[in-house]
C-alpha cells in the first residue's frame, strides 16, 4: 500500500489537473493530532488532491466515538475558524473534511452527526430534527412524489446565492479503527476515488427495492431518479436482488440492515447507500456499517450515527446518482440529495467525481514575471470537451490574490510577498449552474529584490 501511494503521488504531480465542481482549495482538511492514522491519512489525501499547505488545519481534541457541543466549538470548531481567518483562506471555504479520529456522534437531544454539527457551524437546531423535518437549503429535490426536484449545481454557486446564511459542508474521510478500515484500507480508497476522475464508467446504478420499510421509505424517488440518469446517458437498473459477479457496478442504493458484499464489484468511483438505523454508529452491533462499503470498493458511503427511524429525509434521496452523473463531486451529490443530513456521516472522497469534464489549464509568463521581464501572466485552458471555461483566479500559498475573465491577462503585482518559496495556484472555471474547475499550480521563488 505505502509503495503504491507513493507511486500515485509521483505521477499526480507530473500530470495535468483536470477539472471539477467543488475544487481542492475550497476545503479545508482537518486532522487530529492525537491520532497517527488521522494525520497519515489526512496528509495523505492532502497531497492527493493537491490541496494547499494553507488549507490543513491541525487540532488537538478527543479521539472518541462521542462528545458534547460544547466540547466540539470550544476544540473544534472555535479554533478551527480562528486559525482559517488567520491564514486568510476562511473567505473561499465551503467545506471541511475530516480526517479519521475525530468523534463521529455529537451529543444532543436527538444526536447529531460530527458532519451536522458542522453544517449548523456548531448551533443545534430546534426539535425538527427527530422526525426529519429540518429542510437542508441545498436540497435539490423531491420533497413528495410527482414534485419534479431541481437541477444540480456546484457548491460555490449554492453558496453565492446563501451568502451569509449558507451552512457548512463537511465530510469524513474514512472511520479506521473498530467497525471500519485499516489504514491501508483507507489510502487505497481514498487512491480509487482520485483514479476514477473524468473516467466517465460504463457501468450500472442499482437500485435495489424489497419489502423491507427501509426500502419502502425511499422506493417513491426511483422513478424520476431513472428517468433523470437515462436522459444523461447514464445506465441504471432497479431490481430486487444485490448484483453479484456484474462487471461494473457504478452505484447502489437499497434499504436492508444487513448485507454480504462478496461478489460486488464497484467501478472506481461508486457511491453506495443502505438505509439502516446504524449504519455509522460504529459502536453499536448487528447492522451492517457504511465503512464496508468502502472496504468492498466504493468511493463513498455514508450513514446515520444514531437511531434515525424510517425518515426518507435523513438519508440519500435517489438523486444522489443524477447529481454524480451530472458532474458533481461526491460531495456536492450528497448534499443535494441529503433533505436533512444532520445525523448522516457521508465518508470516502469528496472531490470523487467520475463524470467531470476533463481540461488542462496553463500559465505562461510565470519565468519573465518573477524574473521582471514581464508584468503579467496569460491563462490557458485546453478542454476535453465542449465546457466554455469562462474565468479564472489566481491563489497564492492558499491566499486569493485576484482573478479575471478568460483572456484577459494577470497583472504580476508581488507587493507583500515575501522573498522565498511561494506556490502559484490558478483556478479556471466555467459558467452556468454546475460551475466545473480545473487548476495548475506552479512554484515559485520571489527574490529579495521583488520584495517591498
Amino acid at each position: 500500500m505505502k509503495k503504491r501511494a507513493s507511486l500515485i503521488l509521483f505521477l499526480a504531480l507530473l500530470l495535468p489537473l483536470a477539472g471539477w465542481a467543488l475544487g481542492p482549495h475550497e476545503i479545508l482538511v482537518l486532522v487530529n493530532t492525537n491520532s497517527v492514522e488521522s494525520v497519515h491519512i489526512g496528509g495523505l489525501y492532502a497531497r492527493l488532491r493537491h490541496v494547499p499547505d494553507a488549507n490543513v488545519i491541525q487540532v488537538g481534541t478527543s479521539t472518541g466515538s462521542s462528545m458534547s457541543v460544547k466540547g466540539f466549538r470550544e476544540t473544534i470548531f472555535d479554533p478551527v475558524q480562528k486559525e482559517a481567518r488567520r491564514r486568510g483562506v476562511d473567505s473561499h471555504i465551503l467545506a471541511w473534511v475530516y480526517a479519521p479520529g475525530f468523534p463521529w456522534r455529537i451529543e444532543e437531544n436527538p444526536d447529531l452527526s460530527l458532519t451536522g454539527l458542522t453544517f449548523l457551524r456548531g448551533v443545534p437546531p430546534t426539535n425538527l430534527v427527530a422526525k426529519g423535518e429540518w429542510l437542508s437549503p441545498y436540497f435539490a429535490g423531491p420533497n413528495y412524489p410527482g414534485e419534479r426536484g431541481y437541477g444540480s449545481r456546484s457548491l460555490d454557486v449554492l453558496s453565492d446565492w446563501l451568502g451569509d446564511e449558507r451552512p457548512l459542508a463537511a465530510w469524513v474521510l474514512a472511520h479506521v479503527g473498530d467497525g471500519g478500515l485499516t489504514p491501508d484500507e483507507a489510502g487505497a480508497m481514498l487512491i480509487r476515488g482520485m483514479d476514477s476522475d473524468s473516467t466517465r464508467p460504463e457501468g450500472v446504478v442499482y437500485y435495489v427495492t424489497n419489502s423491507d420499510v427501509r426500502s419502502q421509505a425511499r422506493a417513491w424517488e426511483i422513478p424520476e431518479a431513472v428517468q433523470e440518469l437515462k436522459v444523461l446517458g447514464a445506465r441504471s437498473e432497479v431490481t430486487h436482488a444485490i448484483p453479484r459477479g456484474v462487471q461494473s457496478v457504478n452505484g447502489l442504493f437499497i434499504g436492508s440492515a444487513s448485507f454480504d458484499p462478496q461478489g460486488i464489484r464497484f467501478t472506481a468511483g461508486a457511491l453506495a447507500d443502505h438505509l439502516t438505523s446504524y449504519g455509522a454508529a460504529f459502536s453499536e452491533a448487528g447492522q451492517t456499517k457504511c465503512t464496508v462499503w468502502l472496504s468492498a470498493g466504493a468511493a463513498a458511503a455514508g450513514g446515520t450515527v444514531t437511531e434515525p427511524f424510517a425518515y426518507w429525509a435523513k438519508f440519500p434521496n435517489a438523486r444522489l446518482f443524477v447529481h454524480y452523473a451530472a458532474g458533481c463531486t461526491a460531495l456536492e451529490s450528497y448534499y443535494q440529495s441529503l433533505r436533512q443530513p444532520l445525523q448522516y456521516l457521508p465518508m470516502g472522497d469528496p472531490l470523487a467525481a467520475p463524470w467531470k469534464p476533463r481540461a488542462e489549464v496553463t500559465v505562461e509568463g510565470l519565468d519573465e514575471a518573477v524574473s521582471g521581464v514581464g508584468q503579467s501572466l496569460r491563462i490557458r485552458v485546453k478542454a476535453g470537451d465542449s465546457t466554455f471555461w469562462s474565468s479564472y483566479r489566481v491563489y497564492v500559498d492558499g491566499r486569493e490574490a485576484g482573478g479575471g475573465w478568460m483572456g484577459d491577462p494577470y497583472p504580476w503585482k508581488p507587493a507583500g510577498w515575501l522573498p522565498g518559496l511561494h506556490e502559484l495556484r490558478v483556478v479556471a472555471r466555467s459558467g452556468g449552474l454546475l460551475r466545473h474547475q480545473a487548476f495548475v499550480v506552479r512554484p515559485f521563488t520571489l527574490p529579495a529584490r521583488e520584495a517591498p
